[in-house]
């Protein structure tokens, strides 16, 4: 039940740490098919429409980014309880406040996926035209292309864009990188008798030129320590090989080690007050900006990467193992030899079997 991955194996070191430590280690495997069924019943399926989310969370006074509303041709809806379903109202809705930059995100997208960062601003024939990443063109135009098929793994429950008002980072986390907004990922638990706990942290930054952080798709990841919210140490992206130590960011130079990032207890403060919301989702990572004028959540994630493990340590210590083996069975020892030959054999035999059936 352990199943590590060739991939986790080689992130986590498992081949030089000691066997009584891999235990220690949660695999993709173990989580998905133990962990997240059991600690993340079906209000996760609200946590994922980020619409709902940030509503629900401006509503009990949870700081979170500005937000115009949802784009969708059918479904579209303002803050306000407008129809926002052509360019023109988006348009209308955005004017007064020309030129600014926006930022649009699938309802239902993962890791940073079809996200868009726009500059609106009218021409001289004072129609709003979208300057982004692919070039000019007018606001219809690019809200014509969006692909409003983005999210549909969602059952089509999360059709439609978020549209936001672009967040102004603190200057101190944007010097990391400032075309991407650098999110802090905090991880809540909340144990059976209710109460939430804050289980780790960590830095995220983009590269230069792009508008993500993820660390899947090439950004870097910093440890964060609780207590202080100071960096400790930061790898390189996860996109291609295994993860290399490093001591400032490539494009920057600005270091990470000693890095302590601004209004600290109060994101903490943020993410369990949320977190309280979402009771039905009792392992969630959120992911927050620090602005000038204080944190805001961007959004809480269900589903997230445990490959940051190599960054936070094992998750499984003593006692997170003895608080979650009184109401999951866990493995404690790795499997024996013939066991796992077992293992691989079924495993490579099932994936035969789909090879065969794709034709």
């Amino acid at each position: 039940m352990a199943g590590f991955s060739d991939e986790e194996i080689l992130i986590f070191g498992l081949m030089d740490c000691p066997e009584e430590s891999v235990m220690d280690f949660i695999s993709k495997e173990l989580n998905r098919r133990v962990l997240r069924p059991h600690l993340n019943g079906p209000q996760r399926h609200v946590l994922a429409d980020k619409w709902a989310t940030q509503a629900l969370l401006a509503s009990i006074g949870v700081p979170v980014p500005k937000l115009y509303g949802l784009y969708h041709p059918r479904l579209g809806m303002t803050a306000a309880g407008e129809p926002l379903t052509t360019p023109h109202e988006c348009a209308e809705l955005i004017r007064g406040e020309l030129p600014c930059r926006l930022f649009l995100k699938p309802r239902g997208g993962q890791q940073g996926q079809d996200v868009r960062v726009v500059d609106v601003a009218p021409d001289p024939d004072g129609i709003p035209c979208a300057s982004s990443a692919a070039g000019t063109q007018s606001l219809a135009a690019f809200l014509d292309a969006l692909p409003m098929e983005a999210g549909e793994g969602h059952g089509r429950s999360c059709e439609g864009y978020l549209v936001q008002g672009f967040i102004e980072q603190h200057p101190a986390v944007a010097a990391f990188n400032p075309w991407s907004v650098n999110t802090v990922r905090i991880i809540t638990f909340r144990r059976l008798s209710g109460e939430v706990t804050i289980d780790a942290a960590f830095l995220r930054t983009g590269r230069a030129g792009a508008q993500i952080d993820n660390w899947s798709q090439g950004g870097l990841v910093a440890d964060v320590d609780l207590a202080t919210g100071a960096v400790t140490r930061a790898f390189g992206s996860l996109k291609h090989e295994a993860p290399r130590r490093v001591a400032t960011h490539p494009d920057s130079g600005v270091a990470f080690e000693g890095f302590v990032l601004p209004d600290w207890p109060r994101a903490l403060d943020a993410c369990s007050k949320a977190a309280r919301v979402f009771s039905g989702v009792r392992w969630i990572g959120w992911d927050v900006a620090m602005t000038p004028a204080g944190p805001v959540i961007v959004e809480g994630n269900s589903d997230w990467s445990i490959a940051t493990q190599l960054v936070n340590g094992a998750y499984l210590g003593p006692g997170r193992r003895a608080e979650l083996e009184r109401e999951i069975a866990l493995p404690d020892r790795l499997p024996s030899l013939p066991r796992a030959f077992a293992r691989v054999v079924r495993r490579e035999l099932r994936r035969g079997r789909r090879w065969v059936l794709r034709g």
